[in-house]
């Protein structure tokens, strides 16, 4: 027998130096993807930072609205009022017709 491929120390020690280089570049693939999951995870949170940002806004508009809605309410209610008296007044000053 002559060569190093018929001894099996050094088969084995192909065999570890082969499953070493894979287990460095699955190694350098989990560092990898471990950051872009991270990336991902802190867009995320970032998202759902402006999506609470986004709902508080959109609730104070729509207590804005609802406020509008009660003083345009009032205001509406106000002018009917004014506009029965006047009416009233008007009824009361015009002389009648012969």
């Amino acid at each position: 027998m002559h060569g190093a491929s018929k001894n099996p120390a050094h088969w084995k020690l192909r065999k570890a130096n082969k499953v070493t280089r894979e287990c460095e570049t699955l190694k350098t693939q989990v560092a990898l993807l471990h950051t872009e999951l991270q990336h991902k995870q802190n867009f995320v949170g970032k998202l759902e930072f402006l999506i609470h940002q986004r709902n508080e806004r959109i609730n104070e508009l729509n207590d804005k609205l609802a406020q509008s809605r009660e003083q345009c309410r009032k205001l509406d209610a106000e002018a009917d009022r004014l506009a029965a008296l006047f009416q009233t007044w008007r009824d009361w000053w015009t002389p009648p017709k012969n």
